[in-house]
């Protein structure tokens, strides 16, 4: 983490740390708080979190006791509000569905305008179009669009096919290159898992001390498929699509994604070998 950024959560956290301890001494002299302490703690709480969220996901904190109570925050697990907080938060998305929320805040003391709403709404998607901006180029979502395009098919694939499609579509357009080829891995696995028990091998194979399809190596079904159905291209094509889905998730590659077209022609093989031969 930055040196500076370290140094500013340090001195929130003893900040926080401070105002809870005043809070929870409050709370069990007089019954309730200081409602300036409240804010106080919320507004540091914010603060917080508000760094955290902005950095990497992964990030080395030096101090032990700063490192600490940043996992109990993130984790809301520490502090005297947290449990309060998440009944609050639940109590408030039950009474939103319902359309009471006004209602609600009214009954606390707290009037909620309509410009207060759409100030909340214009610092959300200002925040939003900031974030987006800073970790997605523009040209180059465009381009992976127009690379990607549509996967065209004369047969009506499961839901589940649409579902993994659909995500290894948004993966792609976001650049992730690694989580795309992952779940073209998945996809191979989910096609040939289905074939196999369309076509009964599951029963014809259960001598060979199989207890379930689930106990079966995949590469074994790969085969036994691609034998009953007859396309002696089909495995071979398979294994090179598969195999190297399973050495990115095994973290044998680590540079993949530089070439997205090769990542695009992985798509559109995965959708030959997983789909095409195999739905019925």
């Amino acid at each position: 983490m930055d040196f500076d950024k370290e140094i500013e959560l340090i001195e929130l956290t003893k900040r926080l740390d401070t105002i809870n301890k005043k809070i929870e001494n409050q709370i069990n002299a007089l019954g309730k708080e200081d409602e300036e302490l409240r804010h106080k703690f919320f507004d540091l709480i914010y603060a917080i979190k508000k760094i955290l969220s902005d950095s990497d996901p992964i990030d080395k904190i030096i101090d032990g006791k700063t490192r600490e109570m940043l996992r109990r925050i993130r984790d809301d697990n520490y502090f005297v509000y947290d449990e309060y907080m998440k009944s609050f938060m639940a109590a408030v998305k039950r009474l939103e569905k319902k359309g009471l929320i006004v209602d609600f805040f009214r009954s606390l003391g707290i009037e909620v305008t309509e410009v207060e709403v759409d100030q909340e709404l214009e610092r959300r998607k200002n925040e939003f179009d900031y974030d987006i901006n800073y970790k997605l180029d523009s040209d180059k979502y465009l381009n992976r669009k127009s690379l990607f395009g549509a996967i065209i098919t004369d047969k009506r694939l499961p839901p589940i096919f649409h579902s993994y499609y659909s995500e290894i579509k948004d993966c792609f357009l976001f650049g992730q290159m690694k989580a795309t080829i992952g779940l073209c891995r998945v996809i191979i696995e989910v096609a040939f898992r289905d074939r196999y028990r369309h076509l009964g091998l599951a029963h014809r194979y259960k001598k060979q001390n199989v207890y379930s399809m689930d106990h079966y190596r995949i590469k074994n079904i790969m085969r036994v498929v691609c034998d009953e159905i007859k396309i002696k291209s089909l495995l071979e094509e398979t294994c090179k699509v598969y195999d190297m889905g399973s050495r990115i998730l095994h973290g044998e590659i680590h540079d993949i994604g530089e070439d997205e077209e090769s990542v695009a022609n992985l798509i559109r093989d995965t959708f030959i070998v997983g789909t095409v031969n195999l739905i019925v």
